[in-house]
């Protein structure tokens, strides 16, 4: 993946000039056009017909098969199955629930860092002990007894 430090170190005059000078950039590799004005931006959110996340999200690993088959994450996916799995996470990620797993999160996050403590560098994003814990702490959620949520 290109890393435009440029961009991630100071991004609001490229985005003003964006906003200015192309507001919205088509990208022909993949027939993307990105809107940079809060207008278009949210019109492009509202119009799901022609804007859709069932490529992707990230211009870099965009591809023209559906992400999934069509079946993958709700990031990924368009209304009207998005706003049904939507509705039924909203059931398990309930205030109530969340602070009930607080405890078990800060423990699994204790664990993770514990595991990495002293080294000098470490790559969390590829990490086993990462993968291990959020397995675990999903497991906390999906699993957990339904008069917690």
């Amino acid at each position: 993946m290109n890393v435009d430090v440029a961009i991630d170190s100071g991004p609001y005059p490229i985005w003003r000039r964006m906003r200015h000078e192309a507001p919205v950039r088509r990208d022909g590799r993949h027939d993307v056009r990105a809107p940079s004005r809060s207008d278009d931006v949210e019109a492009a959110y509202e119009d799901t017909a022609t804007f859709s996340s069932a490529h992707g999200t990230v211009l870099q690993t965009m591809s023209p098969d559906l992400v999934g088959g069509g079946r993958g994450p709700t990031i990924f996916t368009d209304p009207p199955g998005h706003t049904q799995l939507r509705a039924l996470v909203s059931r398990v990620f309930t205030t109530r629930h969340v602070s009930a797993l607080a405890a078990r999160i800060r423990e699994l996050c204790d664990e993770l860092f514990a595991s990495v403590e002293g080294r000098d560098a470490f790559d969390l994003a590829h990490s086993e002990r990462l993968h291990t814990s959020t397995v675990r702490g999903w497991s906390q959620i999906r699993f957990s007894p339904v008069r917690a949520r």
